[in-house]
């Protein structure tokens, strides 16, 4: 499993085994010998372990402004104008991403993971702010973000395990919408 592991997140084998070590050493994942598999002991306090560490912070962050009557369409604009983006790999996380998971209450935050910097904002018809954004370009610090991605009712969506994560750091009703989510999409880890 550790190569497969290896193979899907395009890390080392021997930094994978390393990570995995750390894990069964905290007790977060245990070694069956009989098929040298890793698993973890619980996938709950594992999800648990892993939002204590994460910091969406680390992100690069821009904030703008989007013209739009609601955060949906805010999304279905920029969706549109971002699949036309030559080499850009994009994905909605946040309240947005949850909203099409789960269909969580309505939202006015629209963030999106971008694989590179959007130098010109104009093109997406964005206006860069200091506050009063309805949208957040997130610069992520590395590709992760982008695993197991998933295009939902027209919107690629980062996987939910990675928006529950990023909705940890938002605002507006982020918290409720995690609940949501991780009785909904991630029932494995309640």
């Amino acid at each position: 499993l550790q190569k497969e592991l290896a193979q899907a997140t395009g890390l080392s084998n021997g930094f994978v085994s390393k990570v995995v070590s750390r894990l069964a050493e905290a007790s977060l994942v245990e070694r069956r010998t009989e098929d040298g598999r890793a698993h973890p002991r619980s996938p709950g306090l594992l999800l648990d372990a892993w939002a204590q560490v994460y910091r969406f912070d680390q992100h690069d962050v821009g904030r703008f402004h989007a013209v739009g009557r609601t955060g949906p369409a805010v999304l279905e604009g920029l969706a549109a104008k971002l699949a036309n983006q030559d080499g850009l790999e994009w994905a909605a996380t946040g309240l947005a991403a949850a909203w099409h998971w789960t269909g969580f209450a309505d939202f006015r935050l629209t963030t999106i993971f971008v694989s590179k910097p959007v130098f010109d904002a104009e093109t997406l018809d964005l206006r860069p702010v200091e506050r009063g954004e309805n949208v957040w370009i997130v610069v992520p610090k590395d590709d992760g973000v982008f695993y197991r991605t998933e295009r939902v009712a027209g919107v690629n969506c980062a996987n939910p395990v990675q928006v529950y994560l990023d909705l940890l750091a938002h605002p507006e009703r982020a918290k409720e919408a995690a609940a949501d989510l991780r009785s909904h999409k991630l029932a494995w880890a309640s």
